[in-house]
């Protein structure tokens, strides 16, 4: 299909499966709508990472290509705009044959010290994943998870004690998980 035709049926606004469908059945589909999540500032660049997040978790090897044009979004996005974006990533690690994690390590590390409890968040969101794929990191991530308690969180720009005991019970469940 062409990408003058992927446009036209992005158009249509149908069913979001119908778009997952599309995405699997024609590789074009995939760089449009990273396009898309990229230069687009409204709601359909959300809706166009709903479905590289859907894709991405059904067929990772398709969107893995890709990896580098989706690191770009997460730099253009807030750090709230990035759960989506960051759920993506760590969908392609299981197929990181060209080890993109190191790219991603550093920021992920930063997020997951961060005292913004929304970044704060999106990190422990994100922890099972990343060591499912790259089991090395769970000694590092349970480490820092470990020392949450020791830190102060923000809401805006005030420390917040419910912010603290957010990340806590955050954190105490990714460790639970991990065993």
């Amino acid at each position: 299909m062409s990408v003058e035709r992927i446009y036209f049926e992005l158009e249509k606004q149908k069913n979001e499966d119908y778009y997952v469908d599309l995405a699997q059945n024609d590789i074009m589909c995939i760089p449009v709508l990273i396009d898309i999540m990229i230069e687009n500032k409204n709601s359909i660049n959300l809706w166009a990472e709903s479905i590289l997040e859907k894709v991405s978790v059904i067929n990772p090897l398709i969107v893995y290509p890709y990896i580098g044009y989706i690191s770009k979004a997460i730099e253009q996005t807030n750090s709230v705009g990035n759960l989506c974006l960051w759920r993506i990533i760590c969908n392609l690690l299981v197929c990181d044959y060209c080890d993109f994690w190191k790219n991603f390590r550093n920021s992920y590390y930063k997020s997951l010290n961060s005292c913004f409890i929304t970044e704060f968040s999106i990190a422990c969101a994100c922890a099972p994943k990343i060591i499912a794929a790259k089991p090395n990191e769970q000694n590092q991530i349970k480490k820092v998870l470990k020392s949450v308690g020791k830190r102060s969180f923000y809401l805006g720009q005030s420390v917040s004690a419910r912010a603290c005991e957010i990340a806590k019970e955050k954190a105490n469940v990714v460790l639970d998980h991990l065993g």
